[in-house]
This record gives C-alpha cells, structure tokens and sequence, in this order.
C-alpha cells in the first residue's frame, strides 16, 4: 500500500486530521486505493468542518464513479452539514436508487437521514424496512423510538418500549429509554413496572424515577391526594391509589387508617 495512505491513516486514527489530509492528497488518482484513501479524507474534511471543500472534492468523486453508493452517503451527509435541504434532499433521493434494498444497514441510514431533515414520516417507512430485513436490529428500533417521539405517537412510543425491554435484559442503562418512552406515553404503570426491572438501581434512584411517575400523573390528570390527616406514605403507596384511581376510578377511600380523595 502506498506510504502515504499508511502515514494518512495513522494521523487519521490519532485524530490530526489536518494532517491525514496533506497525506492523502499525496495519493494520486491512478492509485488502486485511491477510493479508499478519498473516503479518509472526506471522514477527516468532516472532522474540520470544512464541507464546502468536501462537497467540491465528493462532487468530483462522483463524476468518475457516479454510482458508488458510499460517495453519494457522504453527498447527502455534506449537504446536511451545510444546510442545503433542496440539495440534500435531492441527493438522498440518489442514494435511495443506487443501495441494495436488502442492506438493512444503508436502509437505516436513509431512515436517520430522512429524520435529520425533518421529514419523520418518511424516516418510520425506511426505519420499519430496515427492521422488516432483521427483526432484531437493535439501532433501528432505537431510531424508531426517536421517530415515535418527534411524532408524539403514544402507541409507537410504547411498542418501541417493549422491544427495547428485550434488548435491555436487565441493563438499567438500557431499560430508561423504555422506561421514558412509557413515562410520556403517559404509560404510568408500564413505567413502574420498569423501575422494578432495574435491580442493580440503588433505591434512593428508584424513588426519584417513581416520583416522576407521581408527579407526571398529577400533572397530566390535574389532580392532587387530600388526606383527613397528615400522612408519610411512601411513594409506592402513593402510586397505588392513584393506579386504582386511573384503572377503576377509585376517587375515595381509606388508607392505612387515614382517609382520602383525589380530586
């Protein structure tokens, strides 16, 4: 491999980019690496935030290779960079027709783009091809909970939920995005339910997320607990009233001795 590519990637990897691009616009175009090299140094012109001559170099590119997937990715994320909606748009459209409609990585990506430039409708239709190739693409589903939020569709929002639960297996890292999701899906008592997976959460963290819970339901419902007396219930005691109260409509009663409302 030509030296300059080597020197190119190193400086590369350890993020002198500047410098990787003064080694690759070493390699000449005749080189059999010389694409490669070019994807380096696009990556390291992106890293400078130098899109405009980015953008003139991946034109360029694409002149002698106008259908290499790869360099109409870096096309549409150029354009982006530098907000040129029409012309992103136009080059996504591109790179729509040139990937292979089985890669569900490149069908992810139209998904993120799309997403990037507002258009969320578009982004669920690549995002659910992507997951229609592989029911378990984990990203997908992360992106399609991020959809589902910019979308504030509550049904998405929880669907995601349960499959991101899978993918958690206990994590507690993992299992708050679902446990978000469920919270403003107004999915109370799915959200606790998590709070209870999250066994390696220590329990002055578990109170705060299900104060959370407590607080977003009043919030939302416009309602408040009134007691006969003073009370000190936990908040899990607390949750259960007003799951009985949202489930069946138990507005009043007697807890623990003490006497309540909501309303």
């Amino acid at each position: 491999m030509n030296s300059n590519i080597v020197k190119g990637k190193r400086e590369y990897d350890d993020k002198n980019f500047k410098k990787a691009v003064e080694y690759f616009d070493r390699v000449s175009s005749d080189d059999g690496d010389y694409l490669g090299a070019a994807l380096y140094k696009i990556n390291a012109l992106m890293e400078l935030k130098e899109y405009s001559g980015c953008l003139k170099f991946i034109n360029s590119l694409i002149e002698e290779s106008p259908y290499d997937e790869l360099l109409w990715y870096e096309k549409v994320r150029c354009h982006i960079f530098l907000k040129q909606k029409i012309q992103a748009f136009d080059a996504l459209k591109e790179f729509e027709r040139l990937i292979d409609g089985d890669d569900k990585y490149f069908t992810l990506s139209i998904a993120r783009f799309y997403g990037l430039l507002g258009d969320s409708y578009s982004a669920l239709t690549f995002c659910n091809k992507a997951i229609a190739l592989d029911g378990n693409y984990e990203e997908a589903f992360y992106e399609k909970a991020q959809i589902a939020t910019r979308l504030q569709d509550h049904d998405l929002m929880v669907e995601c939920g349960e499959k991101l639960i899978e993918f958690a297996d206990g994590n507690v890292v993992k299992l708050m995005l679902p446990f978000l999701l469920n919270l403003y899906a107004d999915n109370y008592q799915r959200s606790y339910e998590i709070v209870a997976m999250m066994g390696e959460l220590d329990e002055e963290h578990c109170e705060l997320l299900k104060y959370s819970i407590y607080q977003n339901m009043l919030d939302d419902w416009g309602v408040e607990i009134r007691t006969d007396a003073p009370v000190e219930w936990h908040v899990d005691e607390a949750l259960r009233l007003l799951f009985q109260f949202g489930n069946y409509g138990v507005d009043k009663g007697v807890y623990g001795g003490v006497s309540y409302m909501i309303l």
